[in-house]
């Protein structure tokens, strides 16, 4: 960890420096912000630099398409450049005169000869234009970007081609890491929709041992493969991925470079595997051990691509806690999706209370009582003022600053050989909300849970109340085990043992006090979906049952509870280690919210943390003992604060 208590990663492309200028422009760059950036990962587009790659004896323009995301023309503060591959390796050099690690980064992406001529950019030769046979071949036959598992034309992986490209390139240049971005840190092909080439079905059919009619056309070959053998189709995809990275990971180690991973386009591990064939356990048995954690809800909320019923807010709250629960030895960054001059989205100026919230909000979700989080990765990084660039900064030490030590709600219980068995559970079309989506689907009807533990680490008793989700994939003994540590004060809830209802229990000292049951409805989603952005087919109990399990878990066993707007407001906090509470509420709507909180305990106000506002909350003693706050929220903003219990 760094001095500031968080590690700093930025993502930006060249286009964020400036070849005219000595130094690059680093060092005027490096002071605007407080807290200087452990790495730096240079987006360079497209691997075609890395395809044609031949060494540094001679100097040469590298390409605007990698000197700039897609080639965009311009950023807030000059046109884009043309740098040279010597002037490349020079801002690496800089950026290790100031003490600033440097990976490279890239995506899958291609560019057609068509998008050059309207960019005015050169019909270059590209190693793609003599290798077609590396694109993904879409369910309808279709060419799309490149697939990094196919065979190059004399046979070769394609794997092993690039990894030995990519081993030189960095080699070369000096780079200190590889940030492995779409399409390469994970497919951007969902698995139902690419590919189904020749090449593809026949590793499959190797692999997989099976056999496949591979006389058929597509989009009948895909659909066939889909209806008969869509798990063994997802298991080859989960080893194929991590075939591929433990080849890379090895290689990097080989030459003591470092690496982060993006995480599989904002899911959560059963769903990254059920949707895109990556295995979140098979990755870290293949040596990875950083991920950069796409949990953009801001940003996605201002596009309009909030297409679930379950706010993103609440979605990604539940994915970061499963993603380190399910790989607690891995070290997780959240990817802070600030500005995109190409995507043309702009939290920072659009929307700043929400993007104020994503942080805290993820920054203070906890795992066996500890952050989630190490740190932010700043995407993109490019064109930020100096004041702006120290209210980040002030922004994340907020948010990292407390360090937890006690909480008042229950935790999710997270067991490993339970979630093997929802994912070998799982038939796509034809099953329940899966854990994730129960887990955020009660956050979103208010329930305080921000923190998940493992199983594993439970103790024999003492643990304090604890949530299990779908107990039916849980043993009779892991069961008892979590009864047993949570001294009888348990909730379950989801399926348990019925495939076509939910059940609700809620026990109390050993006692089962609440009892009730739900029908689940129908798919109401299309069979396969493709984009990242939709839901998953699956049924699902009426929101009347989540939102009474939701108010249950929270009269029952948390400290704090929402007396008023459950809808949009939400809470999150614990004790720290500097004897205090730190309490955050946050308001989903677009005009100020006034918040009224109950907490079961005497509190005395300390200070506020964040929110714009300068008055305390107003608080009033109850006569059991407990505390009510009253506070005004800003527009899709959050209010924090410490408290004395």
């Amino acid at each position: 960890m760094s001095e500031a208590a968080f590690r700093k990663f930025l993502w930006m492309e060249l286009i964020g420096f400036d070849n005219r200028l000595a130094d690059y422009g680093v060092g005027e760059f490096l002071l605007r912000m407080p807290v200087q950036p452990e790495v730096i990962s240079i987006l360079i587009w497209n691997t075609d630099l890395i395809h044609l790659h031949h060494g540094l004896a001679e100097d040469g323009p590298i390409g605007l398409k990698h000197c700039a995301y897609h080639a965009r023309p311009r950023n807030e503060e000059h046109d884009i450049q043309n740098w040279t591959r010597f002037q490349l390796r020079g801002l690496v050099q800089e950026l290790h005169h100031h003490g600033v690690k440097v990976f490279v980064s890239f995506f899958d992406q291609l560019m057609s000869k068509e998008t050059q001529r309207q960019l005015g950019l050169p019909d270059t030769d590209e190693w793609i234009d003599h290798h077609q046979e590396v694109r993904y071949v879409d369910c309808n036959g279709r060419k799309t970007s490149l697939c990094i598992w196919k065979h190059v034309s004399d046979g070769t992986l394609y794997e092993d081609f690039f990894i030995s490209q990519l081993e030189a390139f960095l080699r070369d240049y000096g780079f200190d890491g590889l940030h492995g971005a779409d399409g390469y840190g994970h497919p951007r092909e969902n698995i139902a929709h690419a590919d189904f080439s020749d090449d593809m079905v026949g590793q499959f059919m190797v692999d997989a041992k099976v056999s496949c009619p591979t006389e058929l056309a597509l989009p009948e070959r895909a659909k066939w493969i889909l209806e008969n053998k869509r798990k063994e189709w997802t298991d080859f995809h989960a080893r194929r991925h991590a075939q591929f990275w433990r080849k890379m990971i090895a290689m990097l180690n080989r030459n003591g470079w470092d690496h982060a991973i993006n995480s599989c386009w904002t899911r959560d591990p059963l769903e990254a595997r059920i949707r895109y064939g990556v295995d979140v356990r098979l990755m870290v048995e293949a040596g990875v051990r950083r991920w950069i954690c796409e949990a953009n809800a801001a940003a996605l909320e201002l596009e309009g691509w909030d297409y679930t019923d379950v706010p993103k807010a609440d979605d990604y709250r539940a994915t970061v806690q499963r993603l380190k629960a399910c790989c607690p030895e891995c070290e997780i960054l959240l990817l802070h999706c600030v500005k995109d001059g190409l995507e043309q989205y702009n939290v920072l100026h659009h929307a700043p209370t929400l993007m104020e919230t994503d942080v805290l909000s993820l920054a203070n979700v906890l795992c066996n009582g500890k952050r989630v989080l190490d740190g932010v990765t700043v995407c993109l990084a490019d064109g930020i003022r100096k004041s702006e660039w120290e209210m980040f900064d002030e922004l994340y030490g907020k948010a990292f600053a407390a360090q937890p030590s006690q909480l008042y709600y229950p935790r999710v219980v997270w067991s490993d050989a339970a979630h093997r068995r929802e994912q070998e559970a799982y038939r796509y079309g034809n099953t329940a909300m899966n854990s994730h989506v129960l887990h955020a689907a009660l956050l979103s009807h208010g329930a305080v849970l921000p923190a998940i533990v493992r199983l594993e680490d439970l103790p024999a008793n003492g643990a304090g109340p604890l949530v299990v989700l779908h107990p039916a994939f849980f043993s009779a003994d892991e069961r008892q085990k979590i009864h047993a540590a949570a001294d009888g004060n348990v909730v379950e809830i989801g399926l348990d043992g019925k495939e076509d209802a939910f059940t609700f229990k809620l026990f109390m000292n050993g006692v089962c006090q609440k009892e009730c049951h739900a029908p689940l409805g129908d798919v109401y989603r299309p069979k396969d979906v493709y984009s990242w952005l939709d839901e998953l087919p699956e049924r699902r109990p009426e929101d009347d049952f989540l939102a009474d399990a939701a108010s249950a878990v929270n009269e029952a066993f948390s400290i704090m509870q929402t007396e008023a707007d459950v809808e949009n407001l939400r809470l999150w906090g614990y004790g720290a280690t500097d004897g205090l509470f730190h309490l955050f509420i946050s308001n989903r709507k677009h005009t100020y919210a006034w918040a009224h909180i109950l907490l079961k305990k005497r509190a005395v106000f300390g200070q506020l943390l964040s929110g714009g506002f300068v008055m305390p909350p107003v608080m009033e003693e109850t006569a059991d003992g407990g505390t009510r706050l009253q506070f005004k929220l800003p527009p899709m903003g959050t209010v924090g604060m410490t408290l004395k219990i």
